[in-house]
């Protein structure tokens, strides 16, 4: 049984929460349970280097000096994070597409325009009119 919660993955998909809850599952059915501290050292180890950056260097959380409920509170922070970074990097590039396939349509209805127009207009002279006096 003690393979089982060392061979726990962290899952995208599944999250924080559910990953730290296959880990408690596993760890109830040892012989022995792991200390504490193994037990958040193996959260900080299977969360993404980039997360455990995040929680260390930014958050302060570490598995020396912080409680088990704090490393899964602020993974979970984390984690939310990304995913909120995530969205929003592609949001701004479909904006940036469709600002660019706007951009595109406007020059092209106008280049269109003065196309038709070109071979409407009669052949008269652009320059100014000048006012001429006529006398009575």
């Amino acid at each position: 049984m003690s393979d089982k919660f060392y061979q726990v993955k962290y899952i995208p998909s599944k999250g924080v929460q559910s990953m730290f809850e296959e880990m408690e599952r596993w760890a109830t059915c040892m012989p022995t349970r792991p200390d504490i501290y193994t037990f958040k050292k193996q959260i900080m180890l299977l969360i993404p280097s980039d997360m455990c950056k995040d929680m260390t260097k930014i958050r302060g959380v570490m598995a020396e000096s912080s409680t088990v409920n704090k490393v899964v509170k602020v993974a979970i922070s984390c984690e939310k994070r990304n995913y909120a970074n995530k969205y929003y990097d592609n949001a701004q590039v479909a904006a940036a597409q469709n600002q660019n396939a706007m951009n595109n349509a406007y020059r092209d209805s106008y280049s269109l325009r003065d196309r038709n127009t070109s071979s409407m207009k009669p052949n008269v002279s652009c320059s100014p009119r000048w006012l001429q006096v006529v006398e009575d």
